[in-house]
């Protein structure tokens, strides 16, 4: 077997993570279901153990699949988890009886809507965070560099909170302010025209990458580690 170069290892690394969060999620649910004897609800924990013990031999099978085909196998397993859970959620809405039941219902809502908003401003935020870091690049290498982020999300994410980038446009810095660019002006970002304000600019912007991706760390974690 060819050893795995370090950015193939490190996409490996990216995909374990969430598949390790998924596993956690997914005790987590089977958890919530213990106590609800119905069929429905027993059929659902035999569907939740089964996809449990795949992610499980896909985290241990990790080292030995290349990066497309780990993608594709976490596709599928989160797109099996996501019905499994509209499932779930419907199953403990019904079982609602008291406070506490209530409370329990309540609480798993609010965290498959996390997971919802972690799966897609996450990536996203991912794709913004490295094409402002790779600015200077060629569109063609800075796009490649998002995308990479986008797939990594939770460790582009952790890498903003240590060293955020300056947020320099809405979405792709990919034009300075004063070339024409038709009417795309979110594409554009602004040169500097004052040390002190660009230090001041540099210093907000940065703050506010930080917190963002401090908000989508703690969501992501509240997700699938609790």
């Amino acid at each position: 077997m060819t050893t795995a170069g370090p950015l193939q290892q490190l996409s490996i690394t990216a995909f374990v993570i969430q598949l390790q969060g998924h596993s956690k999620s997914i005790q987590n649910s089977i958890n919530e279901l213990a106590n609800i004897t119905s069929s429905e609800s027993k059929g659902l924990q035999a569907n939740y153990t089964t996809l449990l013990k795949r992610v499980q031999t896909t985290i241990t099978a990790s080292s030995s699949l290349d990066p497309t085909t780990l993608s594709s196998q976490l596709n599928n397993i989160q797109s099996q988890l996501t019905i499994y859970d509209t499932q779930r959620n419907s199953i403990l809405g019904s079982y609602v009886g008291g406070s506490k039941n209530f409370l329990s219902a309540v609480l798993s809502e609010f965290k498959y809507f996390c997971k919802l908003s972690v799966y897609v401003l996450g990536p996203l935020f991912a794709f913004i965070i490295m094409t402002n870091t790779f600015y200077s690049e060629k569109v063609i290498y800075m796009i490649f560099y998002g995308l990479w982020g986008a797939l990594w999300y939770p460790l582009t994410i952790l890498f903003a909170i240590v060293n955020p980038p300056k947020w320099r446009a809405l979405l792709i810095p990919i034009q300075p302010s004063e070339t024409p660019y038709f009417f795309l002006e979110f594409w554009k970002y602004y040169a500097i025209t004052d040390i002190a304000t660009e230090i001041e600019d540099t210093a907000k912007s940065k703050t506010m990458v930080r917190l963002i991706s401090m908000g989508l760390a703690v969501t992501f974690f509240y997700c699938f580690f609790m």
